[in-house]
């Protein structure tokens, strides 16, 4: 299939329109229920409001805690022949392994997922240009605009 292109609002920080390049990440339309997410945070509070919305938009989520769990996961599901996640939410600041070792782990073992960071690192921070360099598709604040476009980068792989 041919890659293409999806517009993301509120990219890096900002809350202009952009859009993002799909060069390894294939556009695949799907049920909501066979879109697989993996939502990685240390804060309970974000995982249970971030998983709910989430969860409403009716595909399959799972969280962890941190970055070191996320690796876990997606290598256990890679090792057991299930269904890849279509797209990893990661937070930066997690204790064990934060979300630039996470994410350049997951491109190290060829994770072709789509990876949006949630931060609430300033926007020219050291800490997020690190995390954005590390192989994130996009990096979006932990605002309401970033979350929605985190819902919007989930609604893309549905079939409406």
């Amino acid at each position: 299939k041919e890659a293409t292109q999806q517009p993301m609002e509120a990219s890096k920080g900002g809350a202009e329109a952009c859009t993002l390049p799909m060069s390894e990440w294939r556009q695949q339309r799907v049920a909501a229920a066979e879109v697989h997410c993996l939502h990685v945070e240390d804060d309970a509070l974000l995982q249970f409001t971030i998983g709910t919305r989430i969860r409403l938009m009716g595909v399959s989520l799972e969280q962890v805690g941190d970055g070191q769990q996320c690796v876990e996961m997606v290598v256990r599901r890679m090792a057991e022949g299930l269904p890849p996640f279509a797209i990893v939410i990661i937070d930066n600041q997690m204790p064990i392994m934060c979300g630039a070792d996470a994410t350049h782990a997951l491109r190290k073992l060829g994770f072709a997922g789509r990876i949006v960071g949630m931060t609430g690192d300033p926007g020219s921070s050291p800490d997020r240009i690190e995390f954005e360099d590390a192989g994130l598709d996009d990096c979006v604040d932990k605002t309401g605009e970033g979350m929605a476009a985190i819902e919007a980068a989930i609604r893309a792989h549905i079939i409406e």
